[in-house]
């Protein structure tokens, strides 16, 4: 069987499906946390004139990559707007996150406040104001994490809110992730994509390679303590108005060996007591070792949890999965995939080019994921 991508246009308006296959150049699927697929890229080999022409009347119109062996589909999304001019015929696809999470407004206060915890805020966001979202939440986990007296304001899409409700975290001070997948196809009729939210330790996915599957200078990895921090404190706002500030937490073992390393400008904004000691102790727990950026670019295969062998876009589809460098270092004591960020990570983001058969993938990493929950939480002020 040779592996390759086909890509589909569908709209009732259009009478159903159009193959444009033959005419997609420099195909490159983009996904990230949150959301999952962010864009769908390809040129359209064809004159500027009749470009222009068919991507006008293709505007809004949902586009698919399939792969020819695999159900459900790779990527998915809706046609938002396209660069045709004498020098190139670019089209951009926006993904499920995009194109259906910035689109109605939320701001119903009091259905926020009764559903009590973010995950069932999240459900209700995904019912009242998505409506291109799957309506199977069954993959939405509770967090059991309740965040009053957060509300919605100044009239908001559910893609600002959520990913301040990722960063809420649980009792257990796990990270938690939101994506949107594709669900499989009944025969030729596309369904909804699904939304999921989980801890990153229970994400399913997983796939592995060696060193040797990565393309000449495709590894980079950065160890750090340039932002390493065992004493934090959390400044945040109370519902009178009144500024707060935590106490210290502090990590000894890390003070032992790294010496004593202090930040105390951690803003948190509206929030409780409670909430800003819980952010507090997922601070800590990031920070506390030395920070490390990597990517990775594979130009060869993929290898699942069982060693069976599959394209690189394979990624793409499955986004975001844990990713284990099985060689990365030799270290006998680190052994099967537990996300430890030395050998096993989990995917923040990951790029693939069809045409030149690559695969850039950026590990969650500690230091980005950090930086990631502060932006985050600042996005719900």
């Amino acid at each position: 069987m040779t592996w390759k991508l086909t890509v589909g246009a569908y709209a009732a308006a259009l009478s159903g499906w159009e193959d444009i296959t033959p005419w997609v150049r420099n195909l490159t699927l983009r996904a990230q946390i949150p959301g999952g697929v962010q864009s769908i890229e390809f040129d359209i080999a064809d004159g500027w004139v009749d470009s222009y022409r068919w991507a006008y009347d293709h505007i809004g119109c949902k586009f698919y990559v399939f792969d020819n062996a695999v159900n459900p589909p790779v990527a998915e999304g809706v046609l938002f707007e396209s660069g045709i001019s004498e020098d190139g015929n670019r089209v951009s696809v926006a993904g499920p996150w995009l194109a259906y999470c910035f689109s109605q407004v939320y701001n119903d206060a009091a259905t926020w406040y009764s559903a009590g915890t973010t995950s069932a805020q999240i459900k209700d966001m995904l019912t009242t104001e998505c409506p291109g979202i799957n309506s199977d939440q069954s993959n939405i986990d509770e967090t059991s994490t309740n965040n009053f007296p957060w509300q919605p304001v100044d009239n908001k899409y559910p893609g600002d809110y959520i990913p301040g409700l990722m960063a809420q975290s649980d009792a257990a001070y796990n990270e938690w992730l939101f994506w949107i997948q594709s669900a499989p196809m009944s025969g030729a009729t596309p369904a909804e994509p699904i939304a999921w939210f989980k801890k990153a330790s229970d994400v399913p996915g997983l796939y592995q390679c060696w060193r040797e599957d990565m393309a000449a200078g495709g590894l980079n990895l950065i160890p750090s303590i340039r932002d390493l921090a065992n004493d934090v404190q959390v400044v945040w706002t109370n519902s009178a108005g009144i500024r707060r500030q935590t106490p210290s937490g502090t990590d000894t073992a890390s003070q032992d060996r790294y010496g004593l390393r202090e930040r105390w400008d951690f803003e948190l904004g509206r929030a409780t007591g409670a909430a800003a000691r819980q952010y507090r102790a997922v601070l800590k727990q990031r920070y506390k070792d030395p920070q490390q950026s990597a990517n990775f670019t594979l130009n060869t295969w993929l290898y699942d949890q069982w060693g069976g062998k599959w394209p690189l876009w394979r990624m793409i589809a499955d986004f975001p999965v844990k990713f284990t460098v099985n060689d990365l270092i030799p270290d006998s004591t680190v052994l099967g995939h537990t996300l430890d960020n030395r050998r096993t990570f989990m995917t923040l983001a990951a790029e693939y080019a069809y045409d030149s058969n690559t695969l850039t993938v950026t590990p969650d990493t500690e230091n980005n994921r950090a930086d990631a929950i502060l932006a985050r939480y600042r996005a719900m002020q």
